[in-house]
């Protein structure tokens, strides 16, 4: 029986890419974490009979993502005795395969030493979440204030994971590990899950504005930057009116777009690659610094809708990305590579002069 570990509805969307087009007949549940709130669409979820079972855990909160216990002594012994702590599956089911975004919380250690406790050693499976499963492992084992060594070589977590799915496997830039990066159905097997999502999401409505921003978060982060400045520098040329900013979830109604008169909307639960299989989405221009809209078009869905990305004329960048500045520089380089092998599509100015050129030139004013 498989076990999902889901975090996010970018990760459900995988989850059910997994199960719906790898293993059809084979028994899932999934369990739900507290990182988002699945209580409108948790019911929606089970209706699609995916899932045998759609379990909650309250693990997940912000202050409860680091380790379970304290010290590594402690967090040792919670692992050793995983099916008595209060976060553990209670359904009395051994799972085979577990299937997570990463292994460096210490839940994902929880649930597959639990399973290690109950008699059985599960195969790990890696899923895509986004520009990090394309830079890192998410592994951190050795980071986890956990001494894994109390446990026989043969069932160590590190030492029983067996892939790593992505949409783009040859995208991958960060360190080489013994396991292979396999493909997620992508284009027309991800076509065949679409009538599922329609269940659980409510369908979403497209702007109508051309020039679509993609907010990733930096004020929430604490991260002084221009992406403002630079919107303004674009409504100079395409008019204020034509350009419309999708808000981080975390990001306030009174936010600086807002205050600059920029027109602005949340997709709520709905995730964005929804949005991608709309009519009209072909005309429109995606605009972001770093976000994962600006290659899942093509990574999923095979299309290649015109973006910009501001990558190298940002004051600054998400935490993330500064702590990997070198891996993700070479990532970008390659989907930049790949998505403009037969025609320019994602655009990345170097100064604001080249930001003029590129939209002169999706205006039709240039050549």
């Amino acid at each position: 029986m498989l076990l999902f570990l889901c975090g996010s509805v970018y990760q459900l969307i995988n989850c059910i890419n997994i199960k719906v087009n790898l293993y059809p007949d084979v028994p899932a549940d999934i369990v739900l974490e507290k990182c988002n709130d699945f209580h409108s669409i948790e019911q929606t979820i089970r209706d699609t009979k995916i899932f045998d079972e759609v379990i909650n855990t309250e693990w997940g909160k912000p202050d409860e993502r680091g380790d379970l216990g304290g010290n590594k002594e402690e967090n040792t012994q919670i692992m050793l005795n995983a099916k008595d702590h209060p976060l553990a599956l209670k359904n009395g089911k051994k799972y085979s395969d577990i299937f997570v975004y990463a292994i460096n919380f210490s839940y994902t250690y929880l649930i597959y030493y639990q399973m290690i406790q109950e008699g059985i050693v599960p195969t790990v499976h890696l899923f895509e979440d986004g520009l990090s499963s394309y830079c890192e492992e998410l592994l951190r084992i050795e980071h986890s204030n956990i001494d894994h060594s109390v446990f026989s070589p043969e069932k160590r977590i590190a030492n029983n994971i067996k892939e790593s799915l992505l949409y783009m496997p040859d995208w991958y830039c960060g360190a080489q590990k013994n396991f292979p990066k396999n493909i997620l159905p992508r284009k027309a097997d991800f076509a065949v899950i679409m009538p599922y999502l329609n269940m659980i999401f409510e369908k979403p409505e497209l702007p109508k504005e051309k020039y679509i921003y993609f907010d990733e978060g930096c004020i929430q982060e604490g991260t002084n930057n221009n992406e403002c400045g630079i919107l303004d520098y674009i409504s100079e040329i395409v008019g204020k009116e034509n350009i419309i900013v999708k808000l981080h979830p975390r990001a306030p109604d009174n936010n600086d777009y807002f205050m600059r008169g920029y027109k602005t909307f949340k997709t709520g639960i709905t995730p964005w690659e929804l949005f991608l299989d709309l009519d009209g989405i072909d005309n429109k221009v995606i605009m972001a610094i770093s976000s994962t809209c600006l290659f899942s078009d093509y990574s999923i869905y095979g299309k290649k809708i015109n973006s910009i990305q501001f990558y190298n004329i940002s004051l600054n960048h998400r935490i993330y990305i500064n702590n990997h500045k070198p891996i993700v520089d070479a990532f970008f380089k390659k989907i930049y590579k790949d998505i403009n092998s037969e025609q320019k599509q994602l655009f990345v100015p170097n100064s604001l002069a080249e930001l003029e050129c590129c939209i002169k030139y999706l205006e039709g004013e240039m050549e």
